[in-house]
């Protein structure tokens, strides 16, 4: 019985489509550890989920960025394995978070090493985080990016 249920998750785990490395929750609107920074918004007029990311460390220098289904597991890519060389944005649609709520930042030194599923880190959110800012107009929504990041960054380096 033992050796059929460890055979079962074994063969579950080798099947799953997940990507490799440390996998850390990212629970609030602004993430910073482990060498990466997360900050989530809403922009109301356009009804969209803002995320700025960024690395201060070189083994996360290329991002990829999937929403979840995580009843069905079924995913969904957001941003094809990609340099992240400075920070990005990566704008979603609020409306998707009800399919795919769950979203997935996987990190790797290189988009090669993304792509073959090796990501050194993956952090990830169920839903948009609670605490996320809504904000009305661009002028506002990159002032708050600016600000949030530049006090982000001296604690990216430290774990969450």
């Amino acid at each position: 019985m033992r050796r059929g249920l460890a055979l079962g998750l074994l063969l579950a785990l080798a099947a799953s489509p997940g990507r490799a490395g440390e996998m850390v929750h990212g629970a609030d609107s602004a993430f910073a550890g482990r060498g990466a920074v997360v900050v989530w918004a809403v922009q109301r007029t356009t009804d969209e989920v803002v995320l700025r990311v960024a690395a201060v460390d070189p083994a996360l220098g290329a991002l990829t960025v999937d929403s979840v289904d995580p009843f069905t597991e079924r995913r969904v890519t957001r941003l094809v394995p990609s340099p992240l060389i400075e920070p990005r944005d990566l704008r979603l649609p609020r409306a998707g978070f009800a399919e795919h709520p769950r979203t997935e930042l996987s990190f790797a030194r290189r988009p090669e090493d993304l792509a073959r599923g090796g990501a050194t880190l993956t952090i990830y959110f169920s839903g948009v985080p609670d605490t996320t800012p809504e904000l009305s107009n661009e002028a506002m929504l990159a002032q708050f990016l600016a600000g949030a990041l530049r006090q982000l960054l001296p604690r990216a380096g430290r774990a969450p």
